[in-house]
């Protein structure tokens, strides 16, 4: 047997303690300008946010070093380090670095010492006929600039001079290099930047060079584009094609950098790239960067050259011109990275050369993040630096240090009255400026000179200013003045023309909107993103948190209501990358990558109820559902209203609740989509699924191949019984991990529609329509699941066992009355801000009654949807009404039921009316909790703790448990499991009578057929060679068998065999498998049985281990066999039994059928 436990890895925590004697920063290098020879290191980025990308699109802190000398040096074999004691922490490769150059080192942690090729932008371009553009980022005369420096016309180099202009400076790209290398290049920023180039109608070969901008949002950015027409078109999270508007494309295949990729799930790349794109389909292009000039599918990211050829290239074209492109850029692109990181603090950079002799040490002391601590190479000081210059001169102004913070005398907050609040500073010489609506205070803030009072909330913000210096972080305090909250307040804050200004305030309309519902084309349709600060102030007034991070707008045409859905993302260029903390109070992750401040979405002129209602409801079950919790909203000290704030449903919420790495999800929507990852799986499955014979004997094995199933039918049926009316046909989502294993999960997310929203019907026949729907692959799947009837029996118990729990209108009603109780109070202030406010043909209400009033209708709905679900199930499957049986349950402490092997839970001691279809029989287990054992049902008088029930033959169920006392003298030492797992394969006949095996001891009953619900058992204390009467047998390697005869063990030692308990220590891991062989040495017409139990502490019942079907796990004998073996699991064990410091696990041997007195 073997039993293992999966861990959380810990690294080990080696202590030491050094001692750094280092003067300030300002101290002059010990060699001036004039002396600097040789290698240096000319500038650190020990916090990198924004500054610099990877070939990855990552930031990675870095280091640059800078050839002072007259002649190219060999790089190779130099040692980069931050340990004093291990100069060659990084050894250089074979690398030339040429006199006055410079290169730069990414300390990422992961080692490379692959370059990129020399660039040779001398190279000449081959000639090729039936080239319609060549556009050439390296040749300085192709330019035509505005009085802005921007481009105002790029010079075609080909004969057919199709010049790409922009005659708006506004909107024109600017000539970029790209850092470090300083790669010629054009920019387009992303937002409006493009340019427009007479007709081109006959393209069909594009050869292009450059990179997406890290940071480019995933909204259709392309490359090139036309007035009217759609070139080419991207496909959803960065894809470079779209999978069925570009299928011309991708049928004649792409490349980048002479490999082939699959343009419908490779991202754009966002490193200096070679992409080639072919189509016997003309394409007219008129646009470089725009896609009909629609917002935000403008391309981000930068040109350095591009071709257009009118014919489809022989292989000859292509394979001269590819090698010129490749060459001529020095593709594919790469960096130096270093295994280690430079932490933002006191510490010491050390450059060597091959024999260990230091060549230059640089003190690195905590610097703010996007600024680097650079050498002044005129002086010889180092300083920090704003202006970053990696691969080029640093440039100052240098600044001596970084000033603290301003204090405040009074913690922000909520204060029931004004209050006067002083900014303090520990050094006299600074000026103190200081701002009110949002804005981080600049040179031109009001300078503080006197304490300030504030009589309405307020959000103070506050920075030091002295020459020399870089001013300080900015301290951000809000203070609510008279405004108590019984749920937390989240403040925003930021400047005042990021959220309502016209030209680029998220949160209004803008210039461009339209003027009908939803206002296409307003900004706050505009992936736009802009920098807040957040804060949290608890219901007691104390702020628990604060963190600058990004904001954007959020959802579809709920955007068009006055009070818009805000997502919050935290993001390393402005500070931390995760939120940290308990911002749900009944989940226990306190890591997340984004948040989503949600106006309640469609149902914003109702209830603002309806979501998270449906998706309480299903958390108990097989669903990933968001986390939830009301919050008040301020921004920039004005009221925004009641958001509900939750886990933003995407590949970070998956990530954040499952472990699994956001980078290895596939995350498709219902169109296929690719969200995140990519959707080719799904695309085999919906394929597979047309063609799949659905009574085939392969079909559940195969389905489950693809499927959580189980997830699939919650999922299912919380939308029928919800009856969500923006579905199936929208806000449909599937996951999985992009793993050999990975099966596909439905999200559930955006249930606005159910509880009848429209106050039409609750009598909508939602199964029906599912049903009707067979286009849409969740359709598909239930009909596959229909045409089953394995799995249509599996789904329609499912079914019967949510309604009698799940969606009783008890249950619903419980969990709306309770979250529509959370918030009541706070509608008042929710309703007075944005009461009567008309969007479409509904109107906000005007008070807490009319709130009320719409919150009486879901009440209304959850009433009575549930017997109409139940009339729709019967007719859809052509069964008859259900039976009603009533079950009373035990107290919870004493044990509980699985029927048709669901766990019933409901309020102890309560007597339970459920209804099931008299087609389908139930099977019932009863298990019993620690201290307590099964005794049997009061009306079968029947001690088995599994039966088959009939609906139509049982009126009324009766489990009987009662306590028992157990003290039984094992004295085990419990083996830890979160150390290694633990293994028992062997066992000598020769041991020791009474020995044991470690943790482990062998069982003894005195009853000559010990039953299952016999708890009076001893440890062993007999041998374990004896071949007659009752025995414990040693089989060596075959471990240990039972065999009980109508005789005790010889000696009265042992009594009879009862099995064995293992004991466990379960501290420190997270989930607990168990595997065991079990068997039969000959064949008796006695039917015995081992089954798995397990219990936490020393005394007390145990309970039986369930397998996947709900049913004990144990292995019974059969008469009509000799002798045979079967392998029991692997199968997870229940997670109560985790992190405990003692369990046991038992393998209890017992008869079935008793008095016999031949062997069995």
């Amino acid at each position: 047997m073997e039993f293992g436990a999966t861990l959380n890895q810990r690294s080990k925590l080696i202590p030491y303690f050094t001692v750094l004697l280092a003067a300030m920063l300002t101290v002059s290098c010990v060699e001036s300008r004039a002396q600097l020879s040789g290698l240096h290191i000319t500038e650190v980025m020990p916090r990198n946010g924004a500054a610099l990308f990877d070939e990855w699109g990552e930031t990675p802190d870095w280091v640059e070093i800078t050839n002072f000398s007259d002649s190219p040096i060999n790089l190779r074999d130099h040692g980069l380090s931050n340990d004093p004691d291990q100069a060659f922490l990084y050894r250089f490769p074979h690398f030339t670095l040429e006199a006055g150059k410079r290169v730069i080192i990414f300390c990422s942690g992961r080692q490379s010492r692959r370059v990129t090729e020399i660039r040779n932008l001398d190279l000449v371009k081959p000639v090729v006929e039936g080239e319609l553009l060549h556009l050439d980022a390296a040749n300085p005369e192709s330019f035509i600039l505005h009085d802005n420096g921007h481009v105002q016309t790029w010079l075609d180099q080909s004969a057919a001079t199709h010049h790409a202009s922009q005659l708006n400076p506004v909107k024109a790209p600017v000539f970029l290099p790209i850092a470090p290398d300083q790669v010629p290049a054009v920019f387009f920023d992303g937002d409006d930047d493009f340019l427009e180039l007479e007709e081109i109608r006959n393209a069909r070969t594009i050869l292009w060079v450059g990179s997406e901008h890290p940071f480019a949002t995933d909204h259709s950015r392309v490359m090139f584009g036309h007035t009217f027409f759609i070139p080419m078109i991207r496909g959803a999270n960065h894809f470079l094609l779209h999978p069925i508007h570009s299928a011309h494309l991708l049928r004649f295949g792409s490349l980048q950098n002479g490999r082939i990729i699959d343009a419908a799930i490779q991202p754009a790349p966002v490193s200096l790239s070679l992409l080639r794109f072919q189509t016997d389909q003309p394409r007219s292009i008129n646009f470089i960067g725009s896609d009909r000039q629609i917002p935000d599918q403008n391309w981000h990211g930068w040109f350095s050259e591009v071709l257009l050829y009118d014919h489809i290239l022989t292989q000859s074209e292509r394979q001269q011109l590819e090698k010129y492109l490749i060459q001529r850029w020095g593709l594919p692109n790469r960096y130096l990275h270093a295994p280690f990181k430079i932490p933002n603090q006191a510490g010491t950079l050390f450059l060597s050369d091959p024999a260990g002799n230091r060549l230059d040490v640089f003190l690195i002391t905590e610097a703010p993040r996007d600024v680097s601590l650079a050498r002044d190479e005129i002086s010889g000081l180092f300083g920090f630096s704003e202006a970053s210059s990696p691969g080029i001169k640093n440039r100052g102004p240098f600044h001596k240090g970084r000033l603290d913070e301003v204090e405040v005398s009074i913690d922000a907050g909520h204060y029931p009255k004004p209050i006067t609040v002083s900014l303090i500073h520990s050094d006299q010489r600074v000026e103190i400026r200081y701002t009110l609506d949002g804005s981080i205070p600049d040179s031109n803030a009001p300078i503080y000179h006197a304490p300030v009072t504030l009589d309405e909330t307020s959000v103070l913000k506050a920075r030091a200013f002295l020459e020399g210096y870089l001013a300080s972080g900015t301290c951000s305090h809000t203070y609510l003045i008279n405004f108590k909250s019984t749920i937390p307040v989240i403040s925003l804050s930021g400047a005042q023309d990021d959220w309502y200004s016209d030209e680029r305030g998220i949160y209004v309309r803008g210039s461009q909107g339209g003027v009908n519902l939803p206002h296409i084309g307003a900004n706050f349709w505009r992936e736009w993103e802009r920098s807040v600060d957040v804060e949290w102030i608890d219901p007691e007034g104390q702020r628990r948190f604060v963190q600058s991070v990004g904001a954007k707008i959020h959802g579809g045409w709920s955007r068009a209501a006055p009070q818009k859905s805000i997502a919050l993302i935290a993001r390393s260029r402005y500070g931390d990358n995760r939120f940290r903390g308990q911002f749900f109070e009944d989940r226990e992750n306190t890591e997340f990558k984004q948040l989503l401040l949600r106006n309640t979405g469609n149902d914003w002129t109702s209830a603002m109820l309806r979501d998270v209602v449906s998706q309480s409801l299903m958390d108990g079950l097989d669903l990933n559902t968001q986390a939830y919790r009301p919050v008040q909203v301020l921004l920039n000290g004005d009221y925004l209203g009641l958001f509900h704030l939750r886990e933003r449903a995407n590949e970070h919420f998956i990530r954040d609740n499952s472990g699994i790495p956001s980078d290895n999800i596939d995350l498709v929507d219902n169109t296929f989509e690719s969200l995140a990852g990519d959707h080719l799986n799904l695309y085999f499955f919906s394929r597979w699924l047309l063609d799949a014979e659905t009574e085939s004997d392969g079909f559940v094995e195969d389905l489950e191949g693809y499927i959580e199933l189980d997830n699939f039918m919650d999922y299912v049926i919380s939308q029928i019984c919800l009856d969500n009316q923006d579905w199936p046909h929208n806000n449909v989502r599937l996951w999985k991990e992009r793993a050999p294993e990975g099966k596909w999960r439905w999200l559930p997310y955006d249930l606005d529609a159910t509880f009848d929203p429209l106050k039409v019907t609750v009598s909508n026949n939602t199964l029906g329509r599912l049903l009707g729907q067979d286009t849409k692959l969740t359709s598909r799947v239930l009909a596959a699941i229909n045409n089953n009837s394995i799995l249509k029996e599996r789904f329609i118990k499912r079914f019967q066992h949510h309604l009698n729990t799940t969606f009783t209108a008890e249950n619903i009603l419980e969990h709306l009355n309770a979250l529509a109780d959370e918030v009541r109070q706070e509608m008042i202030r929710q309703t007075e801000r944005w009461g009567g406010i008309q969007l479409g043909d509904h109107v906000t209400p005007v008070n807490l009654d009319e709130w009320a009033s719409n919150v009486d209708h879901m009440r209304l709905f959850a009433f009575q949807r549930p017997t109409y679900v139940w009339q729709h199930l019967a007719e859809t499957y052509a069964l008859q009404p259900p039976l009603s049986l009533a079950i009373n349950l035990p107290p919870e402490e004493k044990g509980h039921l699985l029927i048709n092997g669901f766990k019933v839970n409901h309020p102890v001691g309560r007597r339970w009316m459920a209804k099931f279809f008299r087609e389908l029989d139930l099977e019932i287990t009863a298990v019993a909790e620690p201290g307590f054992q099964f005794r049997g049902w009061a009306e079968l008088n029947d001690a088995s703790e599994s039966i088959v029930v009939q609906p139509s033959s049982t009126r009324s169920l009766t489990p009987v448990f009662e306590q028992i006392e157990n003290a039984l003298p094992l004295n085990l030492e419990p083996f830890a499991i979160a150390s290694s797992d633990y293994k028992f394969d062997a066992w000598p006949s020769s041991m020791t009578p009474g020995k044991r095996p470690v943790s482990m001891a062998f069982l003894a009953s005195s009853s000559k057929d010990p039953e299952l619900t016999i708890e009076s058992l001893s440890p062993w204390g007999g041998n374990y060679n004896s071949l007659k009467r009752s025995r414990i047998m040693g089989l060596g390697e075959g471990g240990v068998a039972f065999h009980n005869t109508g005789e005790p063990h010889a000696g009265g030692k042992g009594g009879y065999a009862a099995g064995a308990v293992l004991a466990l220590n379960t501290q420190g891991a997270q989930r607990l498998f168990a595997q065991w062989t079990s068997g039969q040495l000959t064949g008796f017409d006695q039917t015995y049985a081992i089954r798995m139990q397990y219990r936490i502490g020393e005394s007390g019942s145990f309970s039986s281990v369930l397998n996947q079907h709900g049913q004990p796990l144990e292995f019974v004998s059969d008469s009509s066999i000799v002798s045979r073996a079967l392998i029991m699991g692997p199968v997870e064990l229940p997670a109560r039994l985790v992190g405990q410091p003692y369990i046991e696990l038992r393998w209890k041997y017992y008869a079935l059928e008793t008095g016999r007195e031949d062997g069995r």
